[in-house]
């Protein structure tokens, strides 16, 4: 999924007076769908000090410059509020930050180089495309060591010997499950 500067986004950041001191560490952009786009705001900081001290004032007036303008639900609740540093932050402080559920998905990304930083690729790359690598998995050599019936065995006996037994037994283990009796009817 490609992006692109959202200009209106940094307007509408723009035209509210107390956005001054940190609307030049902001970078909107826009992800287009058929049917909607998705907001994402890069937030650059120099260091934990200076997030700590403009997270909530920054998602606070996303929350009503940007997100309350918008018309569709699902417009409101895309928004992604991404803060990158070059240097370490605490996992206390990203945890605070990314556990918030205010207006935005909230994202730290740390310890990043400059081109990182300012690489719009490394975005769309890190927000939107999953890529797993599959050359470094030996796939036989895990299917060697532990069959599922081996997992399901060493984790709940019962369910293995329902498994093994049969389609009666599985539905009686399945009633049991679900709060019935030995019949497979509710008490």
């Amino acid at each position: 999924m490609n992006i692109e500067l959202n200009q209106d986004a940094m307007q509408q950041l723009r035209d509210n007076r107390d956005n001054t001191q940190w609307i030049e560490n902001i970078i909107s952009w826009i992800a287009q769908t058929d049917k909607y786009g998705i907001r994402i705001f890069q937030v650059i900081v120099k260091n934990e000090l200076e997030l700590s001290k403009w997270h909530n004032e920054i998602s606070a007036a996303i929350a009503v410059d940007v997100q309350s303008k918008l018309i569709t639900k699902i417009e409101k609740w895309n928004l992604y509020l991404i803060f990158e540093c070059r240097e370490p932050i605490s996992i206390s402080l990203r945890s605070e930050i990314e556990q918030d559920k205010y207006s935005t998905r909230k994202m730290v990304w740390d310890s990043l180089s400059q081109e990182e930083i300012d690489s719009k690729k490394y975005i769309e790359n890190r927000l939107f495309d999953l890529k797993i690598k599959t050359e470094d998995l030996n796939f036989e050599e895990i299917l060697e060591t532990e069959t599922l019936h081996d997992k399901i065995k060493r984790t709940n006996v019962d369910l293995y010997n329902a498994l093994t037994r049969g389609k009666e037994d599985l539905d009686v283990e399945v009633a049991l499950y679900m709060g019935g009796n030995d019949n497979g009817k509710k008490d």
